[in-house]
């Protein structure tokens, strides 16, 4: 993992203009422009409650996805992966990481997620990587079909030991 760069938008942009994976997320536009994706980056570069990983394989590093962590008073965390990547154990690792730095090495006190229930794979993830069950609840997202359905889980530094 490490911060995203400029010439990383491109690689970015292929993956999340994939509906299959955009609609996974609650704020990955679609479709998606490039120019979103060069936001991202530069947005990335100027965040002081933040932090934004690309993920990319370290035998010949082309990038697997997007992770990150930001938020005051509690941290909320987020990811996604290009679909060629689903599966492999990749998220799993970059999600793990990404908690354990954030309640280690940040001092963080808990971190949350959201992901839509219907999505058992991002669930699954995230019960991997050390989070439990928060509450349910639905809200209306437009861009992403209307009334969606999602669990918020959490990991504390409770939760570490």
């Amino acid at each position: 993992m490490r911060p995203p760069r400029l010439d990383d938008a491109h690689a970015i942009s292929a993956m999340a203009a994939d509906w299959e994976v955009a609609k996974q997320t609650a704020s990955v536009p679609h479709p998606h422009d490039p120019i979103y994706a060069e936001r991202f980056v530069d947005e990335t570069s100027d965040m002081k409650t933040a932090a934004r990983w690309v993920v990319e394989r370290r035998s010949n590093h082309v990038i697997l996805g997007v992770v990150g962590v930001g938020g005051t008073g509690y941290h909320d965390l987020g990811f996604w992966f290009g679909k060629d990547h689903w599966g492999q154990g990749y998220v799993t690792e970059a999600v793990t990481a990404v908690a354990d730095f954030s309640l280690d090495a940040l001092g963080v006190v808990e971190i949350k997620a959201g992901v839509f229930v219907e999505n058992a794979a991002s669930v699954r993830v995230l019960e991997k990587a050390g989070f439990t069950e928060g509450k349910t609840f639905e809200r209306t997202l437009e861009h992403r079909g209307g009334l969606r359905t999602i669990r918020r889980v959490r990991r504390t530094q409770k939760d570490q030991t």
